[in-house]
């Protein structure tokens, strides 16, 4: 039988009792067959002599000044009640050590992800707020700034180092100062393209790509608006002998740095004969991601004209639904689109030779939808190109540059109303005589200059072949001319091929033409133009938006942001399952802006479940 034996302190003066508890049952109290310590409520408990599994209940109110030691991962329960971060408090790092097992997050709450703090630099408007990144490391606001700039409408010319004809330009609208050139080959007429870097006056270009043989015509070369490095091209391609072998045809592609990968051609034809395709144009719709349309006139079968509607996906084009859109003669085409509306329009030369507008719709299911057509002048225009451009200003309006006979031309402004065009007064731009012609007449205007436009055309005059000019747009389909500039001298016959503008330089413009009489003949050249005006310029760039401020904060003030990927709140007004765009004003819309900058989709009327990257 063994015994109990209890042993006072040598040292010690106190008395220790053992006390009975207030009870009428009896009770036994065994003690383990092991040399150790009894522990009391202060006593430490090291985490290896924890055995068996501890109840949910027991772990609900568990604060870090309880936590000490490693705690094994077979101790844990397999799944964990669900914790309040708010309990979780001033755990030293050295505490966490090890790797913890698989935690399901839909059980932790309380805890505000996605968030950073920067130091704002000017005032954020409140919560909601779209903000940028800035090389500093400080936030800014989404903002327009006003920058004077000033006129120069010749300020650049270079020499593409090819020869040959319709050379197309396009800039990319993701990345400043990317340019793609399309062209056919003098001599050959084989069709190439390449990209090149623009600094300042001069353009470094990439390798040349062939893309067809035999073009020998018009072509256009478009980006998309709303995807990154995406391009196609509508030409005129040869697949055999004789006209009966001509096809409309296009290609997308990708563009990385300088080089560009092609995909394959396809045959924009309904037809296998009687297809001899001429006046070729493309654009992407600014509404509606890989969605292009393209339009060109037969001239094997009365030169009427065509659109069709094309789904771009890497570089793999695919014929949707197209449609005649005009019986009669139709050339010289140009597109332009209502950037508010999947609504584009046609500016061509129809019958009579007179320049002509036709508004056409567009669904998410591809079809186009034909408006009435709108005769612009309805003299006979020799040479009659009915070249547009749309510009939104305090009302949506269109602007026809087009000749008013062999030696004439004029440009015209409607007021759009629905589908209902009021036509201005027709302006003259330009005359000559002595048998000489006018010709090539292009027309462009920049969103961040919406009251002007820029015209060029060639004409046929000793060394003054070729002339640049300002309009002013004012009232309701008012414009004014500016003074002719001579955009190049000492050439005898210049061809004006295409004018685009800059979306990332305010009042920027390039024109291509081709000289006659330079060495060597029929050198393609590149013009900068710059137009003055006092305009809004954006701090937004296609990779410097972070997310959203989270609250309202003043200038140098520590502003905590919510990160991309996170849902951004405090807006209004959202369409539930709309994408969303940042405006260059930093505000929202569903209409991509230049720079194209999507922030998400909305997931209520006031927030929006932000993009990450990549």
């Amino acid at each position: 039988m063994s015994k109990i034996k209890i042993v006072g302190h040598a040292s010690g003066s106190g008395v220790l009792t053992i006390a009975a508890p207030n009870t009428n049952t009896d009770r036994t109290i065994t003690i383990p067959d092991v040399t150790g310590t009894l522990l009391d409520s202060g006593s430490d408990l090291p985490a290896a002599n924890l055995t068996g599994t501890i109840a949910d209940a027991r772990l609900a109110a568990m604060t870090a000044s309880k936590l000490t030691g490693t705690i094994a991962d077979a101790r844990f329960p397999a799944t964990l009640p669900a914790l309040s971060a708010a309990n979780l408090t001033a755990i030293p790092a050295a505490n966490i050590t090890g790797t913890l097992p698989a935690i399901s997050g839909a059980n932790l709450t309380g805890i505000e992800a996605g968030t950073k703090d920067f130091t704002a630099d000017g005032a954020l408007a409140g919560n909601g707020t779209t903000v940028i990144l800035q090389a500093n490391g400080t936030v800014k606001a989404v903002t327009l700034t006003s920058s004077s700039v000033s006129e120069d409408l010749t300020y650049s010319e270079t020499y593409t180092g090819e020869r040959g004809g319709s050379a197309h330009i396009a800039i990319d609208p993701f990345n400043a100062n990317k340019i793609l050139f399309a062209w056919y080959e003098e001599g050959t007429q084989d069709a190439f393209i390449k990209a090149g870097t623009i600094s300042g006056s001069t353009i470094t270009w990439g390798t040349s790509v062939e893309f067809n043989t035999i073009t020998g015509g018009d072509m256009s070369i478009d980006f998309d608006p709303n995807t990154e490095n995406s391009f196609i091209c509508v030409y005129k391609s040869y697949v055999g002998s004789g006209s009966s072998n001509i096809r409309p045809a296009a290609f997308a592609g990708t563009l990385s740095g300088t080089a560009i990968t092609l995909g394959t051609q396809i045959n924009l034809s309904s037809t296998e004969t009687n297809d001899n395709s001429n006046y070729h144009e493309v654009s992407f719709n600014p509404n509606r991601a890989g969605q292009a349309v393209a339009v060109w006139s037969n001239s094997d079968n009365n030169e009427r004209g065509y659109a069709k509607v094309l789904s771009v996906s890497g570089t793999t084009v695919t014929n949707e639904s197209g449609i005649v859109y005009d019986t009669a003669q139709c050339t010289q085409q140009e597109l332009t689109w209502d950037k508010t509306a999947d609504q584009l329009y046609i500016g061509y030369r129809g019958g009579s030779d007179y320049p002509k507008v036709l508004p056409l719709t567009i669904n998410s299911s591809h079809a186009l939808t034909a408006g009435t057509i709108h005769t612009v002048n309805s003299s006979s225009s020799w040479n009659g190109y009915g070249n547009l451009t749309a510009c939104q200003t305090t009302a949506y309006k269109i602007i026809v540059f087009y000749a008013t006979g062999s030696a004439t031309n004029a440009v015209r402004v409607g007021n759009l109303s629905g589908s209902t065009i009021t036509w201005g007064t027709a302006v003259a731009v330009d005359s000559v005589s002595g048998g000489a012609w006018i010709g090539g007449n292009e027309i462009e205007c920049d969103v961040n200059t919406p009251n002007k436009v820029l015209m060029t055309w060639g004409r046929e005059v000793g060394s003054d072949a070729n002339r640049v000019v300002v309009g002013t747009l004012s009232g309701t389909n008012t414009i004014t001319l500016g003074t002719h500039v001579i955009g190049k001298s000492g050439n005898a016959m210049t061809v004006i091929s295409d004018l685009i503008r800059d979306p990332h330089n305010p009042g920027r413009f390039f024109s291509t033409f081709n000289h006659s009489t330079a060495s060597p003949a029929e050198s393609i050249f590149i013009v900068g133009h710059q137009v003055a005006s006092n305009a809004n310029a954006t701090n937004l760039t296609t990779t410097n938006f972070i997310g959203t401020s989270t609250a309202a904060y003043a200038d140098t003030a520590t502003a905590t942001i919510k990160l991309k990927g996170g849902v951004s709140s405090g807006h209004s007004s959202l369409t539930i399952g709309s994408d969303y765009y940042i405006q260059t004003n930093g505000t929202l819309g569903t209409s991509a802006a230049t720079p194209s900058v999507k922030i998400g989709k909305a997931v209520s009327a006031t927030e929006i479940l932000m993009k990450g990257e990549g």
